[in-house]
Order: structure tokens, then C-alpha cells, then sequence
């Protein structure tokens, strides 16, 4: 009994000393990333063997990745083509990470691939995350781990991972290695995972010019910085300026998707000369909505509110915080489903 006593002093002993401290911390992190994956992959798994997985998106998620490892980049016909335009990916979103995401087919073709990568890769958002708050806060490590429990069980996490796959949820997890790599000065991590990030969907790229900004400026690397903001406008416009309509057949607004946004204007042009013009019209639009002021206030509470604390930050999120809340689709400003890949991080 003497003994077991000693033992129970030496561990609480080095409990209290930081590496004691830092050693709990990783072991709950990476416990706490295994439990979410495993309770997440096995309830998506079961949901598509009992048939409840959409066509649209898993299912053309599925050919799309098939067809591209076998010679047809993007390719995917299980939709009206007078809905989408040509039967390509690439009529819909700009998300080049499919290429990287073909060769795993290799080792099993079919949608439980895309089901595990997206689930996996969502837990292991929790690193980067936790790696920033030990940066930040060296001698608290276990609020890190209050942090990445609050990542973990985030309603826009849990939505982006149990609703199909989507190659945009892959953002998370990359953007949170970029603010990583950003605030330790790592920015060939940054680099990598900034333009991974921005291969996930034509849109991502928006909130990389910000953080360009900041490293332009902040940190004095005028080069690198600048270069990522004039890269992402770049992308951005490429995408929504070249790619989109001449696979879309020049759909309003380069999108498919414009008719969502259609109250505010016949084109991209006229709701942008309306928004200025006219800027109580949006700002009615959104705060004069229950379901948008609810949207507005889970995004705030996220992380218990810490992330208000942020504003630097938060600008990243502005560009798809505004494709949400002036969308007329329900589902973008319901704070569940994939919409929020970018504004969590």
C-alpha cells in the first residue's frame, strides 16, 4: 500500500509540473480526435449503407473521383444537365484538390473512401489548433484542450462532416495549419497549406488576402505577403472570371448558384451596384431575419465567444460570412452543413 502511495505522489507530482501538464494535454487532445472521428465516420458510414446519402452530393462526389482517376478529370453525368450545364465539376465549383484526392481510389473506390478522408481530416484540424494555443498560452496547455474540444464539437464542424462529402470541408483543417504556420513563421507550411486550401473551392482563396495583409505588414515580409494577397485575387478571378462560365456556359453571375442571391440583383454587377447604393437593403435583409440573426449569433458563440476577441481574424471570415447571411437558400445560414469551412477556422 506504501508503494501504491508513492506511485500516486510521483504521477501527481508530475502532473504539476508543466511537461506533466503538456503530456495530458496531448494525450486528451489526441483522445478526444479519436473519439470525434470514430463516433463521426461510424454514423456516416451507417448512414450511406442504409441508403439516407444524397446524389447530390456524395454521389457525384463519388463518380466525379472515380472518372478523374481513370482519365476524365471532373466528369460526373448523375445530374440534369440542364440543371448544372455540362456533366463536369468544374460547371459547378473550381476544386482542383480532387486531382490529390483521386489516387486514394486506389486503395478503395467508393464513397466510404471520401466518408473516412473527410472525417479524419476534420479530426485532425484539433493539431494545428492546439499547436496555436501553445504557442499563445505556453504555460496553460490544458486550455488548449478546452479549445479543441470546443473545434470538435462546433455545430459547423459536425455539419460539415455528417452531410455528405465535400471537397470545401477540407479547408478547415488546412486553414487552421496556415494561421499556424502564419503566427510561428513557417511559411512554407503556410504556402502548402494555403494553396491546398484554396484548391478546395473557388472561393476559399478570399479569405488568404487578409491574412496576406497581415503578414505584409505585421511581420514585414512584403514579398510573401503581397505575393498571397495578388495570388488569391488572382485565383479567385480566374475561377469565377474564366473557369466557371466557360464550363457553366456562362450562367449569371459565373455561378450556378446566382439565383440565390437574385432578390439583390440580375447579375453580380447590379446587386455589388446595389449593395452600395442602396446599403439598407442587405443590412435589412439580414439583421430583419430571425433565422439570419440566430446564424450571426452561433457563429459569434462558437468557442464560447473568444473568437470576437479577434477581429483580424474574423475579416477572413467576412467573404463567406456575406455569401451566407445574403443567400436565400435556408441552408447556408442554418450554422450546420458545409457553408462554414472558412469561417470556423
Amino acid at each position: 500500500m506504501t508503494e501504491a502511495r508513492s506511485t500516486t505522489q510521483r504521477a501527481w507530482w508530475f502532473l504539476r509540473t508543466r511537461r506533466g501538464q503538456l503530456t495530458l494535454a496531448w494525450a486528451l487532445v489526441l483522445v478526444l480526435m479519436a473519439i470525434q472521428a470514430e463516433q463521426v465516420g461510424l454514423h456516416m458510414l451507417n448512414r450511406y449503407a442504409t441508403f439516407h446519402a444524397d446524389a447530390f452530393d456524395l454521389g457525384n462526389m463519388d463518380q466525379a473521383v472515380w472518372n478523374t482517376l481513370h482519365g476524365h478529370p471532373f466528369r460526373f453525368t448523375n445530374r440534369a444537365e440542364d440543371w448544372y450545364g455540362p456533366p463536369t465539376r468544374l460547371g459547378i465549383h473550381v476544386e482542383p484538390i480532387i486531382l490529390l484526392i483521386a489516387p486514394l481510389y486506389l486503395i478503395h473506390a467508393g464513397p466510404e473512401t471520401l466518408i473516412l478522408l473527410q472525417t479524419v481530416a476534420l479530426a485532425l484540424g484539433a493539431i494545428p489548433l492546439f499547436l496555436l494555443s501553445l504557442r499563445r498560452l505556453p504555460d496553460l496547455p490544458l486550455v488548449g484542450v478546452a479549445f479543441v474540444a470546443a473545434y470538435l464539437l462546433a455545430p459547423e464542424l459536425l455539419g460539415s462532416a455528417m452531410w455528405d462529402f465535400h471537397p470545401v470541408a477540407l479547408a478547415t483543417p488546412l486553414l487552421l495549419v496556415a494561421l499556424w504556420a502564419m503566427d510561428a513563421r513557417r511559411y512554407r507550411w503556410f504556402i502548402v497549406a494555403g494553396v491546398l486550401a484554396s484548391f478546395t473551392k473557388e472561393d476559399v482563396a478570399l479569405a488568404l488576402i487578409p491574412l496576406g495583409l497581415y503578414i505584409a505588414f505585421a511581420q514585414r515580409k512584403r514579398v510573401l505577403g503581397l505575393g498571397t494577397v495578388a495570388l488569391s485575387i488572382a485565383w479567385v478571378y480566374l475561377c469565377f472570371g474564366l473557369i466557371l462560365p466557360h464550363f457553366n456556359g456562362g450562367a449569371t453571375g459565373g455561378s450556378n448558384y446566382w439565383y440565390r442571391y437574385a432578390w439583390l440583383g440580375r447579375s453580380a454587377k447590379a446587386a455589388a451596384a446595389n449593395a452600395l447604393t442602396h446599403p439598407w437593403i442587405p443590412i435589412t435583409y439580414v439583421l430583419g431575419d430571425g433565422a439570419h440573426r440566430v446564424y450571426l449569433f452561433t457563429l459569434g458563440a462558437t468557442g464560447g465567444g473568444f473568437g470576437l476577441f479577434a477581429p483580424g481574424l474574423w475579416i477572413s471570415a467576412l467573404p463567406e460570412i456575406a455569401v451566407n447571411t445574403l443567400s436565400s437558400h435556408a441552408e447556408q445560414y442554418s450554422g450546420f452543413f458545409q457553408y462554414n469551412a472558412v469561417s470556423l477556422p
